[in-house]
């Protein structure tokens, strides 16, 4: 499988996990997150944007760590997880060298753009139908 695909694949079985097992509060978090995490990491940088997102105190945004670290481990970047994948892939990312964590950026901006897509898509809010290009 092309690994553009896998990644694509993957995300939208999270988000739709999301769609489907979650309150709109929650997914409405979660959209959220998903839509402003691509810009944290490439103004912050990978960990920094990973920690925030865990003293932010909010399970809707947090959801996308453990989802994150399993896009991660499917890349060959992370070692598997045993256990809490969101600890797992916080440990991972600060333990990285450098070469290590810009591959581990480079991957997890491109799993990203996924899942901004897919919210989009499929956690649609009320009014994105106003949006210019949208249904009229």
């Amino acid at each position: 499988m092309i690994r553009d695909h896998a990644r694509a694949t993957l995300a939208f079985q999270h988000v739709l996990a999301i769609k489907e097992e979650r309150d709109d509060g929650f997914q409405k978090k979660y959209r959220s997150i998903c839509l402003k995490l691509p810009t944290l990491v490439h103004t912050q940088g990978l960990a920094p944007a990973l920690h925030f997102l865990t003293a932010r105190g909010d399970s809707g945004q947090w959801a996308i760590l453990p989802q994150l670290c399993e896009q991660l481990e499917a890349a060959g970047l992370v070692t598997p997880a045993r256990g809490d994948r969101t600890r797992h892939l916080l440990e991972q990312v600060r333990a990285a060298d450098l070469a290590t964590l810009q591959a581990l950026t480079r991957e997890t901006q491109r799993v990203l753009t996924w899942y901004k897509r897919f919210v989009q898509a499929e956690l649609r809010e009320p009014d994105d139908d106003a949006a210019p290009g949208g249904p009229a």
